[in-house]
């Protein structure tokens, strides 16, 4: 029992611990997908999966611990819920968050479908060309195109210096 007091005192001294219907951040290592991760017991584990099992109990053989707020570096035990990979998707898909239509392999880049394809993207082909167009004729700032667009200005940034939405594939 005091073992697992210490874990849990120490796993949680790692968090950045706001309200109850907040996301819980995990503050230290983190996957390149965004995944929190800390050696528990010896062994590499994702930060939700313990933050689960510290809470309540043994995650049973087969299922996964999944976030309602889709923010993969919470550890929010009020933000997590078991569920199988069908379960998963379910949520996913219930949310807008996965790939639109069939896709071309000139929409794929590293494996990752990209532009409007994408679940998460908020604007389109045609969008990233008018923000483009616009901030290159000058007296419009990234910010204002951006809340003019519904995105943020390091979205706009990416957009205008040809790193992100650079596709000019018509398909």
């Amino acid at each position: 029992m005091l073992c697992k007091l210490h874990i849990s005192q120490k796993f949680w001294a790692n968090v950045e611990i706001k309200g109850q219907a907040d996301c819980w951040e995990w503050k230290l290592s983190k996957t390149r997908k965004g995944y929190g991760q800390y050696r528990f017991n010896g062994v590499m584990m994702q930060t939700h999966r313990i933050a689960w099992a510290l809470t309540n109990g043994d995650i049973p053989q087969g299922k996964l611990v999944c976030h309602k707020c889709d923010n993969p570096g919470c550890v929010n035990p009020l933000h997590l819920f078991l569920g199988t990979h069908f379960d998963n998707m379910a949520d996913m898909v219930s949310k807008g968050r996965q790939i639109k239509g069939d896709i071309h392999p000139a929409r794929m880049f590293k494996g990752k479908v990209v532009g409007s394809k994408n679940g998460r993207s908020k604007i389109t082909e045609d969008d990233a060309d008018q923000i483009r167009q616009l901030y290159s004729m000058g007296g419009i700032k990234q910010k204002e195109l951006g809340e003019k667009f519904g995105i943020n200005q390091r979205t706009v940034s990416t957009i205008v210096t040809g790193k992100n939405w650079n596709c000019q594939v018509t398909i």
